[in-house]
């Protein structure tokens, strides 16, 4: 994906200002934007994952069926 020159610019900003709050270089800073980045998807994916295993239940009521799909044993 293209990026545009704006966009760069605010990066090498934020890895140029990071890497001056640290005492880093800003190769360092840059890995550390990136560790931070990779960290909010993570959380974010695992985020709408819990939900998505607390909403599922099995359709039509049956008492017997109605818990989530990781539950139901169907893998035993």
């Amino acid at each position: 994906m293209a990026q545009s020159l704006a966009a760069k610019l605010r990066r090498h900003r934020e890895e140029m200002e990071l890497a001056l709050q640290l005492k880093v270089t800003p190769r360092e800073a840059r890995a550390i934007l990136d560790q931070r980045a990779a960290r909010a998807r993570w959380e974010e994916t695992h985020l709408r994952l819990q939900a998505r295993m607390r909403g599922i239940t099995a359709p039509h009521g049956d008492a017997e069926r109605a818990q989530p799909w990781y539950q139901q044993g169907a893998m035993a």
